[in-house]
């Protein structure tokens, strides 16, 4: 595993629609631009349609501030390439200039990949609307979500308007780690040239600092002594957290809200079936 440190439907009997949800968590962290961090739709509750063009909107500027200094990087490049004798100082800023535009670019590919989750979630929304309607006329449905399957008598679906609320939430799953030791495998002696690498490691008892640990969009595992700022940590759900508000939003915007029945926790669907109750 990648490791990081957190850094300072037209109905029918049987539709279907699927959206492809994201690997891994729904949080983009920056490592090219201090403190900028970015959510897919699978961590905002309640959808809004209008959550999609400010996302989107927020995502386009800060993939133009990634533009820009890529720009500013390939040029840098260029210059020291172009000197065919580089002292040793002009080397060492050729490579960390290659390092930052390679971090560039996977940023940017990055980006547009959760920009076209949330051109996806438009869709999604569609989907619901179409679910709603199903389900509130007594068909049957069967939900894929990220939690597993379930079906429309195990779920409700509560639809709320532009003058019910305008706020939303803004969350992913994070595990806390509690302070104290815990024993890991280390390797004694950088001269071991055993075969088996394993000869080579000894258990430590080491010190294991109190803070979160939690997959990013990227693949990369971040562990940080709290949440992102402005975010709390809940500890019964095991996320991090924060309340927003929308700037604006029309009085017949709509939100779909789904729930397990039994426990009343909110659900988040990837796709539905529509299948005959009989």
């Amino acid at each position: 595993m990648k490791t990081k440190q957190l850094l300072p439907a037209i109905l029918g009997l049987f539709f279907i629609i699927s959206i492809s949800p994201s690997t891994n968590g729904q949080i983009f962290i920056s490592e090219a631009v201090d403190g900028v961090y970015l959510l897919g739709p699978q961590s905002v509750s309640p959808y809004w349609e209008e959550l999609s063009t400010e996302y989107i909107s927020e995502i386009g500027a800060f993939r133009s501030e990634l533009q820009s200094l890529q720009t500013t990087e390939e040029n840098a490049i260029a210059t020291l390439q172009a000197n065919e004798k580089l002292k040793r100082r002009e080397r060492q800023q050729l490579a960390a200039a290659e390092e930052r535009l390679e971090l560039l670019k996977i940023e940017l590919q990055a980006i547009d990949t959760l920009q076209n989750d949330w051109y996806n979630q438009l869709v999604q929304m569609e989907s619901l609307r179409q679910l709603f309607d199903w389900v509130n006329d007594g068909h049957c449905a069967e939900l894929t979500t990220t939690t597993g399957i379930y079906y429309s008598d195990e779920i409700e679906i509560s639809l709320l308007s532009g003058t019910d609320q305008t706020s939303f939430e803004e969350w992913f799953p994070v595990d806390y780690q509690a302070s104290g030791t815990e024993w890991v495998k280390k390797k004694a002696d950088r001269n071991c040239f055993s075969d088996d690498p394993n000869d080579c490691l000894v258990w430590c008892l080491v010190e294991k600092k109190e803070g979160i640990v939690f997959i990013d969009f990227q693949g990369y595992e971040r562990k940080a002594k709290t949440c992102p700022e402005s975010f709390t940590y809940h500890s019964e759900l095991s996320y991090c957290i924060r309340q927003r508000t929308l700037n604006e939003i029309a009085d017949d915007s709509e939100a779909f809200l789904i729930r397990e029945r039994s426990s009343e926790q909110e659900i988040q669907v990837l796709s539905w079936s529509a299948f005959d109750c009989q």
